[in-house]
């Protein structure tokens, strides 16, 4: 009997144990040295300016990263990190300029439209 009252303390015990340790909520700093970590390991990504903040489960990225699936990369990686629930994703995409070509063909057709309308 005594045996039996023993070991229903000893599951109860470890029962609660494993409870509490569910649901704790994963330490800020550790959230973001992790995704950083995950940026650092992807070749994609590394060497690239990304800042990651984390606080309460919500995950800030910054910086800037050279396209936007870099920029979808990052985002990945950060909300399969255990306890985050939201990403603000403020990484910037840097605009593509249009080849030379193009800018002087347009303002090529802009002087005609011009000498046209006059």
């Amino acid at each position: 009997m005594k045996a039996r009252a023993s070991l229903y303390v000893v599951v109860l015990i470890a029962a609660i144990a494993l409870a509490v340790g569910c649901n704790k909520a994963p330490n800020d700093a550790q959230v973001s040295s992790d995704i950083q970590s995950k940026l650092n390991s992807d070749s994609g990504l590394q060497g690239k300016q990304i800042s990651v903040q984390s606080s309460n489960g919500i995950v800030t990225l910054s910086g800037s990263v050279d396209n936007d699936a870099q920029r979808d990369a990052a985002a990945r990686y950060a909300s399969s990190e255990p306890g985050v629930h939201q990403i603000i994703n403020n990484l910037k995409v840097p605009e593509v300029s249009a080849p030379a070509e193009t800018a002087q063909e347009r303002a090529r057709i802009e002087h005609r439209l011009r000498a046209t309308a006059a």
